[in-house]
């Protein structure tokens, strides 16, 4: 069988095997200074609703137990369905995928898998999300080991998370006009009788960005339900399989395997404790 001659810088940068293998190293083009680019990338940026609080009703230490168990959710989901973590800001994460259909795929299987860390002890309720993806060109560039990726298409993935509701998802116009795929993808998840409710394509005006955004969402809508009422359902099925453990590997950002009542040090704050294992930077 006559192999394929090459194929694209988009799906080497994703393959696990890539990943494995060189997540810490460069990627660099032929001539020095010169950085990578990429035609097209889907760019999915997360943030906890109402972080703040929860850092100070519960202290850096708990705070970040909650949060570190939260980022393996997420993880998880988002390299079961072929995506990369690229890096997390704050307790933020920022991952990218080769297709739209992944990157929804992911992001929905993250919100359903949430409520299996438990409830927030500061409000009694599940640990919410708010996302935003978004695809375009990118600019490779090497940064505090690991391979990140720059331009307007990032600042615009970020804003539009900033811009999304609790346990809400915005995909912008620009991926679900990529591929019939993503939009079939769009659909099956928002279908009558699902998890997830479509909201109606908004006009966004982000900072920083020239024009309007066109995006639609997706929302979660078992987001306030009570624990018994799931334990016969789907979730249910989830949280019960995903609870025996919640140890986990990940390429990168690395973070290690950890039990479900490991404890943080309340007088250890989160960037002293894990700045080493964490890229803790802002948007670009």
């Amino acid at each position: 069988e006559e192999r394929l001659r090459y194929t694209s810088a988009a799906k080497v940068i994703h393959h696990p095997v890539f990943n494995a293998l060189f997540q810490d190293k460069h990627v660099v083009c032929v001539q020095k200074n010169v950085f990578l680019s990429i035609s097209n990338v889907v760019l999915v940026f997360t943030d906890i609703v109402d972080s703040t609080k929860l850092y100070a009703s519960l202290g850096d230490g708990k705070a970040f137990t909650l949060v570190r168990k939260h980022f393996q959710v997420l993880f998880g989901a988002f390299t079961r369905n072929g995506g990369r973590v690229v890096k997390t800001i704050g307790d933020a994460v920022m991952a990218s995928f080769t297709t739209g259909r992944a990157a929804i795929t992911a992001v929905s299987e993250a919100m359903e898998l949430l409520p299996t860390i438990g409830r927030r002890p500061d409000n009694n309720n599940y640990m919410e999300i708010r996302v935003g993806i978004h695809s375009g060109q990118v600019t490779v560039v090497p940064l505090n080991g690991v391979n990140d990726y720059f331009g307007q298409t990032a600042n615009i993935a970020a804003r539009v998370q900033s811009v999304a509701k609790g346990s809400e998802c915005f995909v912008t116009e620009t991926v679900l006009n990529s591929s019939d795929d993503s939009r079939d993808a769009f659909n099956e998840i928002t279908k009558i009788g699902s998890s997830f409710k479509a909201t109606p394509f908004t006009e966004l005006r982000l900072k920083g960005v020239d024009g309007k955004v066109h995006a639609r969402g997706f929302r979660w809508l078992r987001r306030s339900r009570r624990v018994s009422e799931q334990s016969n359902s789907s979730l249910g099925y989830m949280e019960r399989n995903v609870n025996r453990s919640y140890s986990m590997r990940v390429s990168a950002p690395s973070i290690e395997s950890l039990g479900e009542d490991d404890e943080v040090a309340d007088n250890v704050t989160s960037t002293e404790h894990y700045g080493r294992r964490f890229n803790r930077m802002g948007c670009h």
